[in-house]
């Protein structure tokens, strides 16, 4: 089987085949290494470089780093340069280098082949010491008997091996230990390495065979990991929940599961104490020698005993404060205090409290998921902070410390009305925002455990270095308040994934690195840094690096950029600055580092230029303003021609709209020589021709021809006003002139005389505001014989015309001015609110309509209208509002208020049959025996058709007139006469005394005497 294996491998080339034939040989070959433990404790984290990353090929032929800093790799497909952040490939082929000598050399010893597999080295001092490095049944196989050796430190030097992976040798104690996968945690996993370089910084760069570059930081932190379980099939099991002192060298110490186990320190064993069935959270022993437990779900526990009057069993934490008293911090429901006799009394009720501990002052600070709290000795709240806070530290100066999940550490400064806040975050340089649990070591450092790491902080300068202690993600995620400060000045912290036990004592970081710019990115592709840019080459990205390949996790940068930014940017471990659309000019990077203090080293400077352009230079602006200026010329020539035609459009306009309006005054002044002429007809056809009526019509017809004429006429204006007239101003003038002459020769006729009408037949009065002469004439003789009528011309006037008439009925004409006629009814209804008020208008549509009924207007009639219905419309609205005051009133008697409504009177002959009526009824009040049927006989009609005529004019039946008129005439002459009451009796035509005096009370309420000593009393 060897040979067949031998044979297959000296007839392949290097590749596929190789590779896996080297994985065979050591997963199946005994390597009988004579070093196979670590004599010296080493910390390591590893990166890959492959072409994973960006390396044209996996082969590296060589390592080295140039002046500037960078990491060279002289691959097979060309140089690649690396800056700790972005690789670059400077060409396709490798670079020719110097064939190296077979001497292996270090600073302070010669290294000697002696041939399968064994390395001499030969110190200073002469002494020679020898090492199987190789086992002889690898070098069977791959008869390469490679070895390269480089110094690390003054302490250690580093021994590459083609087949046992990479040897560390301590000068001082002349030891050679073995990095493995086993005692690396599994950051070397290729023992086939073709070459090794240490950088300036302490990094071991290794060359794996056909896998590429791994690059082995050793950490500037000791640390050791524990784990409850070193194989555990459930992560759970390493999650750390608690961690108690219980003595000088012993902790308690839970997990995830609920399994509880002892650590001796002295012994440096971990004993398991068993499954409780719950999940401890928190330990304390007191100052009294008693054990509390805290746990999740299961309550407070002392001695092995439930502490019983807790209002949560959910425990986070217990402390013990300067009186002796227990705090105990619950899941909503804040802090539960416990005082030497057991009373409990709570603080905070309600709070998701994580942690809660007292200053030497005797103040009581609480985290909890809400706020940080400052509670003085009486447990009042005397400041508080916002922000989820899950651990407290006071440091040995009495400085109080609070952890946050989203604000990093934040250092607490009191004064007398509370305390002020001093964060340090990811900005300052801090691993992660999320502080977790909080130490603090011998000299007085604090120790952070985070989301993503250690952080060790110095409280007086303020610097901040962070560990990784483990390339898994899990060992670098800490727990909440699961770190303590062990005797023997180390440092213990629970993870997500066992046990970290660190040594503080390190090297600080004491010279700052100087930082170099290593590339400009514009619009996205590489250019060099010193080329001048066009105006569309603004996109730019800055490219730096310090080169601190060992420290890059806590490096942080500061830029700014003169011209655009006032001050360096906040620090920041981003390697890049972008900025995007940048004007023309000249601009001035500046770039520094630090290690996470206040000390920044030297900083870089990159000159640049961005050039203006074309556009944007003297001769194109020479022709933007010759070219303006022509452009102005022009201009100013096209606007005095627009303006020239504005003008005569605007006088085309405005005598188009002048005519408009001509047209429509025409059409209104129409309208009334025509409701004239109608009206006048109609008074001629039904009661023959008046004096008035023809003078009516003769003045409309006149009327009539000069309007025509006056539309003939206007018809001139377009061939005469224009061509004369080109200035708006004149013109207008012009035509205000012509149309005020031909308006005065309308109304021209006045003071003619008017036929004395007779009375009305109604006595109520109606006021008509109207300001055409000849309509208001024509309204008055239309309606005089019904109503008494009062003319006004002018609304102006109505005001004073109502209080001096007192009027029933209100029309106005609103044609002119229908705004203004349907102010004037709104302002007039205000103070006479019983007032109807008819509207008159020449508009025939419904937006005038609607707006005169809204103003308050009764009724809205168009012109022409029949003087018929005019009359017919108002005698309706006097009704209905005759009826309703008829019988609302307070005077009228149960009788009266059964009768019928008199009608309002629309013809003459009405008019005498009631004169006719009441004479007759005044001259028949004496007898007796004047009956109905007689007085129809006199009126010339017969009984049925006198009771109706009479009923329908009056509202009342013959009988109930004559009664009334005997009833008034008998009460006229006890008030006048010095007549007996059996006198008056017969007088008034009544026969029997009964009858009378029952009429009589019933009619005024009162006896005739009563009636008469009452009238004599007034």
């Amino acid at each position: 089987m060897l040979i067949f294996i031998s044979i297959l491998f000296a007839n392949c080339e290097k590749g596929i085949i190789f590779v896996l034939m080297k994985q065979l040989m050591t997963l199946f070959l005994f390597v009988a290494a004579p070093i196979t433990g670590l004599c010296r404790d080493y910390n390591f984290s590893a990166q890959r470089i492959s072409t994973a990353d960006g390396l044209p090929t996996n082969v590296v032929i060589s390592i080295w780093q140039d002046t500037e800093g960078y990491i060279c790799f002289n691959t097979r497909n060309g140089l690649c340069i690396y800056d700790g952040y972005i690789l670059q490939t400077m060409g396709a082929e490798p670079v020719a280098c110097p064939r190296k000598s077979e001497e292996l050399h270090t600073h302070d010893a010669k290294w000697i082949r002696e041939g399968q597999g064994r390395l001499a080295r030969i110190g200073k001092d002469g002494k020679r010491r020898s090492w199987q490095l190789i086992p002889s049944e690898i070098i069977t196989y791959t008869r390469n008997d490679h070895f390269q050796v480089c110094d690390v430190d003054e302490r250690t030097e580093a021994v590459s091996t083609y087949g046992s992976g990479l040897y560390l040798y301590d000068k001082p104690t002349g030891e050679m230990t073995q990095l493995t996968k086993e005692n690396t945690g599994g950051l070397l996993d290729d023992d086939y390495l073709t070459g090794v370089f240490v950088d300036r910084t302490g990094c071991i760069w290794m060359v794996e065979d056909y896998i590429g570059v791994k690059c082995l930081r050793m950490n500037r932190l000791h640390y050791r990991p524990l784990w409850l379980h070193a194989n555990a099939a459930i992560q759970d099991v390493n999650y750390i929940r608690c961690i108690a002192p219980m003595g000088d060298d012993e902790l308690l110490i839970s997990n995830q599961t609920g399994d509880v186990y002892s650590y001796n320190t002295i012994k440096d064993k971990i004993f398991y104490s068993g499954n409780k069935g719950y999940r401890l959270y928190s330990a304390l022993r007191d100052s009294k020698g008693r054990i509390w437990k805290g746990t999740r779900g299961d309550g407070l526990w002392l001695e092995g005993k439930r502490v019983e009057g807790l209002p949560s069993p959910h425990i986070f934490n217990i402390r013990e404060s300067i009186d002796g008293s227990i705090l105990v911090s619950m899941l909503e429901s804040g802090v539960a205090r416990i005082s030497h006799n057991g009373n409990i009394s709570l603080i905070l009720k309600g709070k998701n409290v994580h942690d809660a501990q007292t200053d030497r002052l005797g103040r009581l600070w609480v985290a909890g998921e809400e706020g940080l709290y400052l509670l003085s000795r009486q447990y009042q709240i005397t400041d508080s902070l916002s922000g989820h806070f899950v651990c407290l530290h006071i440091d040995s100066q009495g400085v109080v410390w609070a952890g946050s999940t989203d604000k990093g550490l934040v250092r607490i400064a009191c004064h007398s009305k509370g305390f002020q806040a001093t964060y340090y975050n990811k900005e300052n340089g801090l691993a992660n925002n999320g502080v977790c649990s909080i130490t603090e070591d011998k000299t007085g450092r604090l120790w952070l455990g985070t989301e993503e790491g250690l952080s060790c902080l110095d409280p007086s300068s303020g610097d901040i270095i962070n560990h990784q202690v483990s390339e898994g993600p899990l060992s670098n995620v800490f727990c909440e308040r699961a770190a303590v400060c062990l005797n023997n000045g180390l440092l213990l912290f629970g993870s997500h994934n066992g046990l970290i036990e660190v040594a503080p004592e390190h090297s600080v970081l004491s010279t700052p690195p100087a930082t170099a710019i290593t590339g400009l990115l514009v619009n996205g592709e590489r250019l060099n840094p010193d080329s001048t840019l066009s105006y569309r080459q603004n996109n730019l990205t800055f490219l730096f690096s310090n080169f601190q390949y060992a420290h890059q996790r806590s490096v942080l940068y500061q830029y700014r950029l003169d011209g655009v930014d006032s001050d360096w940017c906040k620090p920041t471990a981003d390697h890049t600055a972008i900025y995007r659309r940048l004007t023309p000019g000249h601009y001035t990077f500046h770039v520094r580092s630090t290690y996470g203090s206040d000390v920044w080293g030297e900083e870089a400077v990159l000159h640049m230029h961005i050039s203006q352009p074309w556009w944007n230079t003297w001769w194109a602006w020479m022709l933007y303003f010759l070219a303006l200026t022509i452009t102005l010329f022009l201009t100013l020539l096209i606007v005095r021609r627009i303006m020239h035609l504005h003008r005569r459009l605007d006088v085309e306009r405005r005598v188009s709209a002048f005519k408009q309006d001509f047209y429509e005054r025409i059409q209104r002044e129409l309208r009334n020589p025509v409701t004239v002429l109608q009206g006048a007809a109609e008074n001629v056809q039904m009661s023959g021709t008046s004096k008035t009526t023809v003078q009516s019509l003769r003045r409309g017809s006149r009327r009539m021809l000069r309007l025509m004429d006056m539309i003939r006429q206007f018809h001139q204006l377009d061939n005469v006003e224009i061509q004369v007239r080109s200035e708006m101003e004149e013109m207008n003038d012009e035509v205000e002139k012509r149309f005020r002459k031909i308006s005065d020769i309308i109304h021209a006729e006045e003071n003619e005389l008017k036929e004395l009408a007779p009375p009305p037949i109604n006595s109520q009065t109606v006021v008509i505001v109207e300001e055409d002469e000849d309509t208001l004439t024509h309204l008055t003789d239309t309606l005089s014989p019904y109503f008494k009528i009062v003319g006004c011309r002018y609304m102006g006037e109505v005001l004073g015309v109502i209080e001096e008439n007192a009027p029933s009925l209100l029309i106005i004409d609103i044609t002119n001015n229908h705004k203004a006629g349907c102010d004037l009814t709104k302002a007039i209804l205000s103070d006479h609110a019983t007032l109807s008020i008819f509207h008159l208008s020449a508009y025939d549509d419904t937006t005038h309509h609607l707006r005169s009924l809204r103003s308050g207007a009764v009724d809205y009639i168009v012109k022409p209208f029949s003087s018929k219905v005019l009359v017919e419309r108002i005698a309706m609205r006097q009704k209905e509002k005759t009826k309703n005051e008829w019988y609302y009133t307070n005077e009228k008697t149960v009788s009266d208020k059964q009768e019928s409504i008199p009608r309002l009177l629309t013809d003459v002959k009405d008019k005498r049959f009631i004169d006719q009526f009441y004479a007759l009824l005044n001259n028949h009040i004496s007898d007796n025996n004047f009956s109905v049927e007689q007085f129809a006989t006199l009126m010339h009609l017969g009984r049925t058709q006198f009771y109706k005529r009479v009923k329908s004019l009056t509202g009342k039946t013959p009988v109930q007139h004559l009664h009334r008129a005997r009833m008034d005439y008998s009460a006229r002459l006890l008030r006048e006469s010095k007549m007996t009451v059996e006198e008056i009796m017969v007088r008034s035509g009544f026969s029997s005394p009964t009858h009378f005096y029952k009429a009589f009370r019933r009619q005024f309420g009162c006896s005739p005497r009563q009636y008469r000593m009452t009238q004599s009393n007034t």
